[in-house]
């Protein structure tokens, strides 16, 4: 998998190959959103069509901490403590299609947590093992039945890959994008690019981003 820092040099490069123009014209941010965006539109189709996501847009997170809280209700001008504790993770934004998760659980994989909705995470359960279980709420994992341990694993695909590190560069590193796809995501990002800039060729080459005015016409007698 390419860096992130090699994605957006290449598409820089290639944009400015058809803008005649020293100055500045794109911001790494601007190019690092349209990176983000466009990774989430190829792994969607994928999504879409049925037939999974290619393992290359997920990423392994293996710092993220249970914390233990009480839940509040928000009302329309205050916020109700609801006089229940649960354990919880906090969970970097996950992409909105299905199968963004593909796991949630011990660090060494011998316990994933079940994914369940709501309604039956309130349920107790009355028979049998009681496994782990976690439902989602907004960017919240409720976890119930948890194992022993502090620190659990997400495997998942993100909305912003730089924000499941746990520390590392967050330019260099190994952007989840499968390597088949990266001819593709550039080329959804250069579109946008030059569908969306109008840059006027640098006349004057002064590195600056003003353009001089064009000449008056001689006056004529």
């Amino acid at each position: 998998m390419p860096l992130l820092s090699e994605l957006r040099s290449s598409i820089i490069r290639q944009a400015k190959g058809q803008i005649p123009t020293d100055d500045e014209a794109l911001r790494n941010r601007f190019v690092d959103h349209l990176i983000r965006q466009k990774r989430l539109v190829l792994a969607g189709s994928q999504a879409a069509r049925g037939t999974g996501i290619d393992q290359a847009y997920y990423q392994q997170i293996n710092c993220l901490e249970i914390k233990c809280g009480e839940v509040e209700c928000k009302g329309p001008t205050r916020s109700f403590k609801s006089g229940k504790s649960y354990d919880y993770i906090d969970l970097p934004e996950i992409a909105s299609f299905r199968d963004a998760i593909a796991y949630l659980g011990s660090v060494d994989g011998s316990c994933g947590f079940q994914q369940v909705n709501q309604s039956a995470f309130h349920t107790n359960q009355r028979f049998g093992l009681e496994l782990p279980q976690y439902t989602l709420i907004g960017k919240r994992a409720f976890i119930k039945h948890k194992p022993a341990g502090r620190y659990f694993s997400l495997n998942a695909v993100l909305w912003d890959p730089a924000h499941g590190l746990c520390g590392q560069d967050k330019i260099n590193f190994s952007y989840p994008v499968d390597t088949h796809d990266v001819h593709e995501l550039e080329l959804l990002c250069l579109k946008q690019i030059l569908s969306t800039l109008q840059i006027p060729g640098d006349r004057v080459n002064d590195a600056t981003n003003q353009q001089p005015l064009p000449a008056k016409p001689l006056a004529t007698t």
